[in-house]
């Protein structure tokens, strides 16, 4: 729901602004206009297709390790979710901001927003990383009060935490 109100108010803002006009939304593209969309997005479906591969693998595994596993392994895969989604916002940012220069000729500009959005998301990374080692015996009990799930979920967390310096600079890029 929140994502059909969020696209409903972009095209409203869009078309009140002028930078889309309705007729546009109306005519089928042509195949030769979507070509270059979808080589484009190739990259990006191959990434998305590779983590949430790695995601079910996971949590494949993690269910033969029994239920308290697999709940622990749950509380760390949110963690990773919302690690993901602030980061995320920096990606997207830093996309707009390069294709804007790159559109104008200033690669100089789109190399420096590039290599500002990977320190930025390197920096995030490493203060989440931080943020949830030092959090991280008490973050389980907003999921669960079960004792043995809550020490599984700690120790994931705090594995899961060396690699978030490097998963913000990946997110970033």
């Amino acid at each position: 729901i929140s994502q059909i109100i969020a696209v409903a108010l972009m095209l409203a803002s869009l078309l009140r602004s002028g930078h889309l006009r309705s007729e546009d939304i109306r005519r089928i593209p042509l195949v030769g206009e979507i070509i270059p969309f979808l080589s484009a997005g190739i990259a990006l479906t191959i990434r998305t297709l590779s983590i949430l591969g790695t995601v079910a693998y996971a949590t494949a595994t993690a269910s033969t390790l029994g239920t308290a596993s697999l709940a622990a392994f749950e509380i760390t895969r949110q963690m990773f979710v919302l690690h993901a989604m602030v980061l995320d916002s920096i990606a997207a940012a830093a996309q707009a901001m390069v294709s804007s220069f790159l559109a104008q000729g200033a690669m100089m500009q789109a190399r420096v927003v590039a290599n500002r959005s990977l320190q930025l998301g390197a920096l995030f990374g490493a203060f989440i990383g931080i943020s949830a080692v030092a959090l991280g015996s008490s973050l389980p009990g907003l999921f669960t009060s079960d004792p043995e799930i809550r020490s599984l979920a700690v120790s994931c967390i705090r594995v899961a935490s060396i690699c978030t310096p490097l998963n913000g600079a990946v997110f970033a890029l």
